[in-house]
């Protein structure tokens, strides 16, 4: 599984570059854009072929989901959400594996990181006690898919072989680069290729 997160703020061009994505063979985009409002996030959506919408995750404006037929959001885990989002097919983040492991299979898949340093967050340090953990399979959950979040590209993907995950979230080493589809296309070919050496 290979997701990308949008930029948080609000790009003019970007609706172009999400559909280039989507052309490419993206089919797992986190919008996350919580300072923008509710009209304008609409606008851009309702410019998404409804073919695409299944390949939405709402990680903010979790409340328009239902009236744009989007069927995934992304939560925080605090407070009571089940009843609410039930039948809503859900994500959340986690920052160590105690936390990961002690997920319910109310999540379908949760974010754990920062893995390596931040791409996109200048300062935002990498946790190294994640990829060791990880590497000796200290992972307990396997009922909630396992995403590595934090400064991954193309160069990082090989380091992620080794790991006891199940998929990877982008966001600098996509928007960072001048053509996103094109790089989202070269890592997601390394990525399989990693992954099918260790199944072989």
């Amino acid at each position: 599984m290979i997701i990308v997160i949008s930029e948080e703020q609000y790009v003019p061009s970007e609706l172009k570059h999400w559909l280039a994505l989507f052309d490419a063979g993206l089919e797992n985009l986190h919008l996350r854009k919580y300072g923008l409002p509710d009209q304008l996030l609409l606008s851009l959506l309702n410019q998404i072929p409804t073919v695409f919408r299944k390949y939405l995750v709402l990680h903010s404006h979790q409340h328009l989901a239902a009236e744009l037929g989007i069927e995934r959001v992304h939560l925080k885990r605090e407070g009571s959400i089940e009843m609410e989002y039930q039948t809503f097919r859900k994500s959340c983040s986690t920052h160590s594996l105690e936390e990961f492991n002690q997920l319910t299979s109310f999540w379908e898949y949760a974010f754990l990181g920062p893995l390596f340093s931040s791409i996109s967050k200048p300062g935002y340090q990498a946790n190294p006690d994640l990829a060791n953990a990880l590497a000796i399979t200290q992972r307990q959950n396997y009922h909630t898919k396992l995403i590595a979040l934090g400064g991954i590209s193309k160069k990082q993907i090989t380091k992620l072989s080794i790991l006891d995950i199940d998929g990877i979230a982008l966001k600098g080493g996509i928007w960072k680069s001048e053509n996103p589809a094109q790089s989202f296309k070269e890592i997601q070919k390394q990525y399989l290729n990693e992954k099918g050496k260790i199944n072989s």
